[in-house]
């Protein structure tokens, strides 16, 4: 090694010193060739090259008039994204890099040499983007040496108990500053590129249950933000309200760019409205509006974790059904063609989880999701394209929203009972919300999970056909067990088949729990599909309710099998195997947190944690109806309403 030498006065000083000390949030002395902070440690110092940024506050405009005069909205910005290529703006998926390769090339051939900047070794591996994990260069004994006034970026975290999860699992600083390619346009300003940045490399990862080129998100969005001022700003404004969580000035742009984004959806609706575009360019502007809808009306709890979107949900109801209508009249794009029965695909397929995830939230109609019904239409595809919403499941999130419509209906049913006498009615309703719960498990009972031969390749290595298999198996059991939880009466049997050892509901139910939940544990926690577990671990979760030890009814010779299946089912209600899965579920929850960084997840532990609680009280005391013979679970959707916890849980 050579000697060491401090830095000459006339030489320009990096504000930032090395990227090591940088990320370590310590004070870097820029010493050359490598700095006294890296070597007492014994680490691989990475120097104090600095990144190229634009500034736009001397540039000149692409038309050679100065930028001081140009109009600093977004017209503009989109106007000069739009002569570029498109493929500019796109950052390939981190977990696309082979380990410890140089990502010194995008696959267009664009030079990305800048994107070396994120490693000492000059080098972009998937260790720096890899969940669950912490530098291991990093020794618990550095942690005193932190200054937390000496970070550049002045982060305030608004929860912290995000701070901590966030800050231990992922490095969020250096995806932040992750270096965008050279050829992105001069009118975006410093800021905004930033956040621009951050979108492609990590709300890219974490909006999609894989993540490769060929994620939604990643490639289609990248294309119509080039010249979509409402995708455009509505991707702004996700990015930032995601950003948001570790910088807290960003709230401010993330709310600014979600009032550009609105102001720019009703435009589009009042021109729809008034018929002013062609028939071809209608299709065009509806699915530009319906996206524009689904992603401010998704992501509305990222910047306040009690907005629901139900408002953008109604619209986003009559422009897909617009958009549906006016694609398959349209005679010169046929929707036919396999790249719009894709776009159909994914459309339906966000509107579908939209749906699953409000219908916890809001009361309404069994048939408010009938619009969908033709997309349960289960005919084997060509080709099936995963959806980074749904994965190869689309028809299990229509049948999820429907049982969660049932099961906001039954609380409805409960409190109608309540403060009415005239029974008659409240039996004529219940009647019917049955039979339309007999037929949603019908449904669920008779779904098969696509085979691999007709699923197309998601190119992701984290994130393997399997995965996606086995999400839809989780989906299928959770919507049956949320279903099986508040109408135990579909899983009583005729009294001519029932023997002995029978299990009671309330065993088998928390039978499925512990089976999802074996599911969810077989589920690497580097895959993609991650982000869609949320509502699974709450519905398993919360079946986790002990249920009284019953006397085993010993059967007969032909009914041994019988006998010992009812024994194993009973094996999950023990008070100790409960208390096992539950604290998985808190685990894995906290796994989900640290993949998404999103606070409405911390939503759903406190819904849990007081679910247990409750139940654990109740059986404490005896209650009545939580005898061996039935058990009255407490209904997570209840406990979230009461205790005002309601949330977007996807």
């Amino acid at each position: 090694m050579s000697e060491q030498r401090p830095l000459p006065r006339n030489r320009l000083k990096s504000r930032t010193g090395c990227l090591r000390c940088k990320q370590r949030r310590v004070k870097c002395d820029e010493t050359l060739p490598h700095c006294s902070q890296c070597t007492r440690r014994g680490f691989d110092c990475p120097g104090y090259k600095r990144p190229l940024k634009w500034s736009s506050k001397y540039e000149i405009g692409t038309s050679g008039t100065d930028a001081r005069g140009t109009n600093p909205h977004s017209s503009s910005r989109i106007e000069s994204i739009s002569v570029i290529d498109v493929d500019a703006l796109r950052i390939p998926s981190p977990f696309s890099i082979p380990w410890g390769s140089t990502a010194s090339t995008q696959p267009d051939g664009s030079n990305l040499e800048d994107l070396s900047a994120t490693g000492p070794d000059e080098s972009l591996t998937i260790s720096h983007f890899s969940t669950g994990q912490r530098q291991n260069n990093v020794s618990p004994e550095d942690e005193p040496n932190v200054d937390p006034t000496n970070d550049p970026l002045d982060m305030q975290l608004p929860e912290e108990r995000l701070s901590h999860d966030l800050d231990d699992a992922t490095n969020w600083v250096e995806w932040a500053q992750f270096p965008l390619p050279l050829s992105l346009p001069p009118p975006l300003g410093d800021g905004e590129s930033g956040i621009l940045r951050h979108y492609f490399v990590q709300v890219c990862r974490i909006n999609s249950c894989f993540d490769s080129a060929v994620n939604f998100f990643r490639a289609d969005i990248g294309d119509l933000m080039a010249s979509s001022p409402l995708i455009y700003h509505c991707v702004l404004s996700m990015s930032a309200a995601h950003l948001a969580a570790l910088k807290a000035n960003l709230v401010a742009t993330a709310l600014d760019h979600r009032a550009r984004a609105l102001a720019c959806l009703k435009s589009e609706m009042m021109r729809l409205k008034d018929g002013i575009e062609s028939n071809s360019l209608t299709t065009v502007k509806t699915s530009e509006a319906l996206l524009g809808s689904i992603l401010l009306g998704m992501t509305d709890g990222w910047h306040n974790p009690s907005s629901l979107g139900t408002t953008h949900l109604h619209g986003a109801r009559i422009l897909f059904k617009r958009w549906m209508s006016s694609a398959q009249d349209d005679l010169i794009v046929p929707f036919t063609l396999d790249s719009s029965l894709r776009v159909r695909s994914f459309m339906a397929g966000f509107m579908a989880y939209w749906e699953a995830m409000a219908s916890f939230l809001i009361n309404q109609s069994v048939d408010a999701t009938a619009y969908l019904n033709l997309v349960c239409d289960q005919k084997t595809p060509p080709k099936l394209h995963p959806n980074p919403w749904t994965g190869i499941c689309t028809p299990l999130f229509v049948h999820l929203a429907r049982v969660g419509t049932l099961v906001r209906q039954q609380s409805l049913l409960k409190q109608l009972s309540s403060v009415t006498s005239r029974e008659d009615a409240a039996d004529q309703l219940k009647a019917d919300i049955l039979r339309s719960a007999r037929e949603t498990e019908t449904a669920l009972l008779n779904y098969n999970i696509p085979t691999e031969e007709v699923i197309e390749d998601t190119a992701d290595p984290l994130t393997p056909v399997q995965d996606l298999q086995r999400l839809a198996q989780v989906y299928r059991l959770a919507a049956l067990l949320e279903l099986y939880r508040n109408y135990p009466e579909l899983l009583e049997g005729d009294a001519e088949e029932t023997t002995g050892a029978e299990p009671a509901p309330a065993e088998k139910i928390t039978s499925m729990a512990v089976s999802t939940l074996t599911l969810i544990a077989a589920t690497p926690q580097t895959s993609g599909v991650n982000c869609l577990l949320t509502i699974p671990l709450i519905i398993a979760g919360s079946t986790l309710q002990w249920t009284p030890k019953r006397p085993v009814r010993r059967g007969s010779v032909k009914h041994a099998w019988s006998t010992l299946c009812g024994e194993i089912v009973a094996i999950s209600s023990h008070a100790d195997v409960q208390m096992y899965w539950r604290d998985f579920v808190r685990t894995r929850l906290e796994a989900v947190l640290r993949h998404v960084g999103i606070v409405a997840i911390l939503r759903a532990t406190e819904i849990l944690d007081k679910v247990w609680t409750r139940s654990d009280a109740q059986t404490a005391i005896g209650c009545p109806g939580r005898g061996a013979e039935s058990q009255q679970f407490v209904q997570w959707i209840e406990v979230m309403v009461e205790e005002k916890l309601e949330t977007v849980l996807g």
